[in-house]
């Protein structure tokens, strides 16, 4: 009587086949992972522009703020601290507020720590940029 088993060719195809899998589906979760990540920073920066225009509209200035100002600074416009923690508890995307020399007009953006490259911006204007190498593409929400 014969026993029938799997060959070593058999065994080894399925294991490149799951590997395969395996390694498609960790890509799609990093890339949706990150979209995530990129949409809760278009959200922080439309409720920082929101706080900016009552800010704006009470002090007749805007405000200037970045990442690790702490919860009072950011409840002068009337949002919670919108620093978002990695597991190390550092921040994994940093927003700064800058003002230019015109009192009503500033810029918001976020952007990874420590990577320069892609960011996501909103002026006084609530125009909208997403840069990625150098190329900012502005747009209206």
């Amino acid at each position: 009587m014969r026993r029938q088993a799997f060959t070593l060719i058999e065994l080894m195809i399925v294991a490149i086949v799951i590997a395969l899998l395996a390694t498609l589906a960790l890509v799609q979760y990093h890339q949706l992972q990150e979209r995530a990540l990129w949409d809760k920073a278009r959200t922080t920066l439309l409720r920082i522009y929101a706080g900016e225009m009552a800010y704006i509209q009470e002090n007749g200035q805007a405000k200037t703020l970045t990442t690790g100002a702490g919860p009072a600074a950011w409840q002068t416009l009337l949002i919670d601290d919108p620093e978002s923690y990695d597991g190390g508890g550092g921040p994994i995307l940093v927003y700064d507020i800058t003002s230019s020399g015109v009192p009503e007009n500033f810029l918001a953006t976020a952007y990874y720590k420590g990577f320069i490259g892609t960011r996501q911006t909103i002026d006084e204007d609530k125009v909208f940029c997403a840069s990625g190498g150098g190329v900012c593409n502005w747009v209206r929400p």
